[in-house]
């Protein structure tokens, strides 16, 4: 009967499986090389604590960080601390870089290391630009030979670097632009563009075209293109530099000396520094504040979803004018029985415009419980308002979500989620076995032997890799199958709580895929064998 229990006492036996300490959050699109980002380090109950180790950057120069803040988030009513660490880096090189996950010191004196993750850094696109003034004398063409050919192009040719303000508030857009002026026939085209430290950039305008124009200094006329328009959103206080931009020219005269030929001239031009004076926000932060800079204003709706199947979706939409690029989600404070996925995001903007005007969605799938209705509080927006120099909070109504039916009881939590609640799904898990053990039990005694001889030893148990492959997937449907690869993947974590990280990472991530496909509307018969067959290699990896 040893062998029994035995089993009975792993089967019984789990490990916790713990949410996801640290978080690492990096921009999706592309990073133009040269230009800020932020990347940031979410941390679940900070208490603990005592410090941090500055991750590894590939190819980054640091120019702030770390700078933490500290908040409380909601789910499924309970509150939750967090701690945010925030870098600000500029990509020296491009490619797919690597960002290492954060590591934190513990008070106990060990170490917790968060995920790495990648960025796109892409190069800066090339623009160039094309002037031929009608407006100018004749003589700019065919200058004498005792011309100041230097002195003629100076005054001629130049560019110019301008914002619209030099002060702001952190956060705060300054727009930039970048103007060449030319009364001679010249082609030039951008070989440096400005460094921006400090900032976050979204152009205005294609930097693909030209985009030209007259204009009178003085009594010339001159024509202009517009070589770069930035909208430029400080991430740190204190003064921040705009440097210059080169072009290289080339500069063509009639040669009065050889009619029919030309004479060329290179010229460098280069814009001046601008420096701009960042001043911190207000100290007294709303609980919920983000980041957002502006005037902005919230609503909430219920989109059409499948009530009679449990499942809804809540979008939050934020509109107005301000750093859409620099706030995060707002916080909601989701009532217990419903399990929320991650938010898809969706713009709108007008980047034409400064402040950036237009909105963002955020999308939220859910999938209840039970069968009852959920009440979904009002959802709190904060901004910082520059004009007026105060904090406001918009917000929206409150709803209501009525399942008609409960989620299906099958699926197994994410490797990912936090266990709130484990009491439960182990209600029918006792009786059971013991219903097992006592069966199993009277099986045993009946059976008839013979004298003079032991009781033979009781099979070995099959593998975790024999179970997945023993999995009857003929005219199963692919949910089902997942089912049944989460589950014993789910056991095998229990009975082996310290892998690695590598390791514990390849079973989450076949765990999350699994749980894809369990909540899709898809019945791939490809995509259930791939599954099957990836979740057979892995066992066997693991248990070698």
């Amino acid at each position: 009967m040893k062998w029994l229990f035995g089993i009975l006492l792993m089967l019984l036996t789990t490990a916790g499986l713990q949410a996801q300490r640290i978080r690492t959050i990096v921009p999706q699109q592309p990073v133009v090389v040269g230009n800020a980002f932020q990347v940031q380090y979410v941390i679940n109950e900070p208490a603990d604590i005592a410090g941090y180790k500055t991750p590894y950057f590939e190819g980054m120069s640091i120019v702030s960080g770390p700078n933490t803040y500290k908040g409380t988030v909601w789910e499924e009513g309970k509150s939750r601390q967090i701690e945010n660490v925030a870098y600000t880096l500029v990509p020296i090189s491009t490619g797919k870089l690597k960002l290492s996950g954060l590591v934190i010191n513990l008070r106990n004196g060990s170490e917790e290391k968060g995920p790495d993750a990648t960025v796109q850094v892409v190069s800066k696109a090339p623009a160039s630009f094309m002037s031929q003034s009608s407006y100018t004398d004749v003589n700019l063409y065919a200058p004498s030979d005792r011309e100041d050919l230097e002195k003629l192009i100076s005054e001629n040719l130049f560019i110019k670097a301008s914002v619209d303000r030099t002060s702001c508030y952190l956060g705060e857009p300054v727009v930039a632009t970048f103007t060449l002026y030319s009364r001679l026939q010249s082609t030039s085209e951008v070989i440096n563009a400005p460094s921006l430290y400090g900032f976050g950039v979204m152009d205005m305008l294609s930097t693909k075209e030209a985009h030209q124009a007259i204009k009178t200094v003085g009594n010339k006329v001159f024509n202009t293109s517009v070589l770069r328009k930035l909208q430029l959103f400080p991430e740190q206080t204190g003064v921040l530099t705009i440097d210059p931009m080169q072009l290289q020219n080339t500069i063509e005269f009639d040669d009065p000396e050889n009619k029919g030929t030309k004479r060329v001239i290179e010229k460098l031009l280069v814009s001046q520094a601008l420096n701009i004076s960042v001043k911190p926000l207000p100290s007294a932060k709303p609980d919920d504040y983000t980041g957002a800079v502006g005037r902005f204003e919230i609503s909430a709706s219920l989109s059409p979803g499948k009530e009679s199947t449990g499942e809804g979706r809540l979008v939050v939409r934020v509109t107005g004018r301000g750093n859409f690029s620099q706030f995060a989600p707002p916080q909601i404070n989701w009532p217990k029985g419903l399990e929320v996925f991650e938010p898809e995001i969706n713009d709108t903007l007008d980047k034409g415009l400064s402040p950036v005007q237009g909105s963002r969605e955020y999308s939220y799938r859910f999938v209840a419980s039970k069968a009852a209705t959920y009440p979904i509080p009002a959802v709190y927006f904060s901004y910082f308002d520059p004009a007026a120099g105060s904090y406001r909070t918009g917000r929206t109504n409150a709803l209501s979500f009525t399942s008609g039916a409960a989620a299906p009881k099958t699926r197994l939590v994410s490797l990912e989620e936090e266990k709130n609640d484990t009491g439960g799904q182990w209600k029918w898990v006792i009786p059971a076995f013991a219903a097992m053990a006592i069966l199993l039990y009277f099986i045993y005694r009946k059976k008839p032997g013979k004298a003079g001889k032991t009781p033979t030893s009781p099979p070995a148990l099959p593998s975790y890799a024999e179970r997945i492959q023993s999995i009857d997937t003929s005219g199963a449907a692919g949910k089902k199958t997942c089912l049944d690869i989460q589950r014993i993947i789910t056991e095998f974590m229990k009975q082996h709580p310290g892998l690695s990280d590598a390791d514990r990472q390849l079973v989450q991530s076949l765990h999350k895929d699994c749980e894809l496909f369990i909540y899709s509307s898809v019945e791939a018969e490809g995509e259930k064998q791939a599954l099957k067959k990836r979740a057979y290699e892995l066992m066997q990896k693991l248990e070698a």
